[in-house]
């Protein structure tokens, strides 16, 4: 049933893959501005966009569509140990179509089959979703580097448990610091991940919810736990999303338009 969803409402679709291009501005730069100036970020992030489109190897790599060997020497051997690891798998694009595990070989064989059609249905917004994730990765790589970044997370990540053991102290790294920040703003979706009524039959029923959940805590976490630096960082995510998508694309507006329309 969710596959069917997928593939009715999202897969080959155009524009949910440019919606999906939006979390880099929308997420990736407020994060990366907590720990560095504006103008660095942005620096970083257009330099590792354009690296990312660089690496784009359809012909050669199939649906892994990006060539890890055409990656910038400079964050290669940390990119290539999180391209073994499997980090830059489209998460959300395998939660939406319900990638489950069969017990039947023929149940496996159909699924896998029906999997693979399903990508290279939805090769639009699985493209958006790498594209976004290995970016991310490689501002973030190069950002670690940065004085003033591991200064800045002491006081940002202060107040944020799961940040301070991520990042904070001695687990301040290029690896580190490129993974939280990909799992920050591009987000670990499936299972594992997911509240209680979003699994069993709540997982057909809230099935488009996961991403919009997850960015509302995203956004509790720099406003509540980051510090003056990541109430800054929600600021500048709202005022992103607005300038994006107007009015009617902030969170909540859309259906309140709809409920009262109805009433």
């Amino acid at each position: 049933l969710k596959n069917i969803g997928f593939l009715y409402y999202i897969a080959g679709s155009t524009a949910t893959a440019v919606a999906n291009l939006t979390q880099v501005p929308m997420l990736t730069m407020p994060t990366l501005v907590q720990f560095v100036p504006h103008h660095i970020a942005a620096r970083e992030v257009a330099r590792a966009w354009g690296e990312t489109l660089a690496m784009f190897s359809p012909t050669k790599t199939g649906l892994q569509m990006f060539d890890p060997a055409k990656v910038p020497a400079d964050v290669r051997d940390v990119f290539k140990a999180a391209w073994e690891d499997q980090l830059f798998v489209p998460l959300e694009t395998l939660d939406l179509m319900a990638t489950s595990s069969i017990k039947t070989v023929g149940g496996r064989k159909t699924m896998r089959a029906l999997s693979v059609t399903t990508q290279a249905i939805a090769y639009t917004f699985m493209f958006a979703e790498r594209l976004n994730r290995i970016t991310t990765f490689i501002a973030a790589a190069r950002i670690s580097r940065m004085k003033v970044a591991k200064d800045r997370m002491r006081d940002v990540v202060k107040n944020d448990a799961w940040a301070r053991h991520s990042i904070g102290g001695r687990a301040w790294g290029e690896r580190n610091f490129a993974e939280w920040a990909v799992d920050e703003t591009q987000y670990r979706m499936g299972k594992a991940n997911r509240p209680t009524m979003m699994r069993g039959v709540g997982s057909a029923i809230m099935q488009f919810k996961g991403y919009m959940l997850q960015t509302f805590e995203a956004w509790y976490r720099m406003s509540k736990l980051h510090g003056k630096e990541g109430k800054f960082a929600m600021a500048a995510s709202l005022v992103t999303l607005y300038a994006l998508s107007g009015l009617w694309g902030m969170p909540g507006a859309d259906d309140l338009r709809k409920l009262i329309e109805n009433i």
